[in-house]
């Protein structure tokens, strides 16, 4: 339906509205508005919901590394509590980079 398919009553209407500075929008346009609109909610949404997921996940990456450094602090003290020195421990760090380094095949990139 165009606009030329309104009647004079209608018309005004319009333009009454139009120079009041309001938008004037057939049914199918704003249907499609708010179809938009409701689109544009479900991906905010959706994008919330991503990111508390990935707030998450490094939370629990954050706590697993914070208990293995804590783990290693314990096994630190318990070795020089019985003798070890601090030589030993940099030799027995060097073993296992040495063995950990000889198990893995040679990476390529930024990540190694």
């Amino acid at each position: 339906m165009s606009r030329a398919a309104l009647t004079p009553a209608q018309q005004e209407a319009v333009d009454l509205l139009t120079e009041s500075g309001f938008a004037v929008l057939r049914a199918a346009s704003l249907n499609r508005l708010r179809e938009r609109a409701r689109v544009a909610e479900a991906l905010h949404a959706g994008e919330v919901e991503h990111l508390q997921r990935v707030q998450a996940w490094g939370e629990r990456g954050y706590q697993e590394q914070q208990g293995l450094r804590d783990r290693i602090d314990d096994l630190v003290e318990f070795a020089l509590r019985h003798g070890a020195t601090i030589d030993d421990l940099a030799a027995f760090n060097e073993h296992l980079r040495q063995r950990r380094q000889s198990e893995q095949p040679e990476q390529e990139g930024r990540y190694r």
